[in-house]
């Protein structure tokens, strides 16, 4: 494995470089993404992201940056925008990627448990029905780190997205 840092992001010390860099990869995750949600580019070329902004902005939003070797190649949101659980101190894994030729060799896992142990608390993982690889991998994932003590729940987002939102404890 080759070496990684991981940094974590809120409002109170975003910089930014490292704005630009999330904000970049975030365009990654969106390409990936779009064959799920049917995303067009906009008028700039880009993918639009809604809430971009409120992670450099919201107290309660923060944004992981994963680097190997010095660059930059994933990052993680995680926001209290729950769609199975109704308390509102729930922790959520808003938005998860991994450039693909990082994936396969652990450090989804690796930024995973990352933030779980960084955030404790109560958590919930929504994964669209349709993007079966992931909801392998989030199922592999907190499977292995809560030992199996975890529920799935059927459930389906704001967009109208039927998926499965994986609950546990960190």
């Amino acid at each position: 494995m080759e070496n990684y840092t991981i940094e974590e992001f809120d409002r109170s010390n975003i910089t930014p470089s490292a704005k630009v860099q999330i904000y970049r990869l975030l365009q990654f995750s969106e390409y990936d993404f779009s064959e799920y949600i049917g995303a067009d580019l906009n008028e700039n070329g880009e993918f639009a992201y809604a809430h971009f902004a409120d992670y450099c902005t919201d107290p309660d939003r923060k944004m992981y940056l994963l680097k190997i070797n010095g660059h930059p190649a994933g990052f993680a949101f995680v926001n209290h925008v729950a769609y199975a659980c109704k308390e509102s101190d729930v922790l959520c894994i808003a938005e998860f990627f991994i450039m693909k030729k990082y994936r396969k060799q652990g450090y989804g896992r690796i930024l995973a448990h990352h933030i779980f142990d960084a955030l404790k608390g109560k958590w919930e993982v929504f994964q669209m029905q349709s993007n079966v690889s992931a909801g392998l991998f989030w199922e592999k994932v907190i499977a292995g780190y809560t030992h199996n003590a975890y529920t799935i729940l059927d459930t389906g987002n704001d967009d109208g997205q039927i998926g499965r939102a994986f609950v546990f404890t960190s």
